[in-house]
């Protein structure tokens, strides 16, 4: 089988396996009435032409420049190994995730197919882990907003590169995102492999919440995009936030949005 390029694979892979490690359950509905972005944070210094939340900019950009920019070779070792259980790369983990759903061979035939890649989840997960408790340990309303943020959006971060200094989910102009579809997939081979599971199961729901927001607001990359009403993030919360495994793959059954978006 060839081997995925190291670009290829970082590329694929940033943002597929990004946020694996983020499993802190969600607090209540009321938090998107309530919690708004802090543009200073006493731990950070300020950043001349940031927008958006300074906390959850300094989340995304710690992430990005780990496991992107600096990825070590640990870190492409396991996203190739992550990608090869599916046919050389991530980007096919939901293609395969949906032909084990419509073959009838899910969960079974699924499992099955990802365990070799079992190792490599538990590597990359302990490194998200440590990367979310950084800056999100004892703040579990935080960490729904910086997903709500990240799906609206508006956290444009100057230090990063041209092209992607807003912080959100990449998007091929004219078309919709699609790794949001790659996640649950990832997160449902952890759960099923028995790493984390109650933490995989909270992160499958700021995953759901994340893609509905990008679904509602479609951002643009580089834009002074606006935030999403806060009743309508509210009921984005209020709908995901107890949704159980089984009826979150029927969600993310639906491409390239949530039933009754378009």
């Amino acid at each position: 089988m060839r081997q995925p390029s190291r670009r290829s694979v970082l590329k694929a892979s940033v943002v597929t396996l990004g946020a694996i490690g983020a499993g802190i359950p969600l607090g209540g509905p009321a938090f998107a009435a309530d919690y708004n972005p802090a543009p200073r944070d006493p731990e950070f210094p300020d950043v001349e032409g940031m927008r958006g939340d300074r906390r959850a900019n300094e989340l995304w950009y710690t992430y990005e420049n780990v496991f992107q920019y600096q990825a070590t070779p640990e870190i492409i070792d396991a996203y190739t190994a992550i990608g090869a259980v599916a046919g050389g790369s991530p980007e096919q983990l939901y293609p395969l995730y949906q032909e084990h759903r419509r073959a009838g061979t899910y969960p079974d035939g699924f499992i099955a197919q990802m365990a070799p890649a079992k190792d490599a989840l538990e590597y990359i997960s302990r490194l998200q882990l440590d990367i979310y408790d950084r800056f999100y340990r004892h703040d579990r309303n935080g960490l729904t907003a910086a997903f709500v943020w990240f799906g609206e959006g508006v956290l444009f971060d100057p230090r990063m590169p041209y092209g992607s200094r807003t912080h959100m989910m990449n998007v091929k102009p004219g078309e919709p995102p699609q790794n949001w579809h790659a996640w649950h997939p990832i997160i449902r081979a952890t759960v099923f492999l028995g790493i984390d599971v109650t933490r995989w199961i909270e992160l499958n729901r700021l995953v759901g919440i994340g893609w509905t927001i990008q679904s509602i607001t479609k951002p643009r990359a580089g834009a002074d995009n606006p935030y999403l009403d806060k009743e309508s993030v509210h009921n984005v919360v209020k709908t995901w936030r107890h949704m159980s495994p089984e009826k979150m793959d029927d969600m993310f059954d639906n491409f390239p949005y949530p039933p009754g978006i378009s």
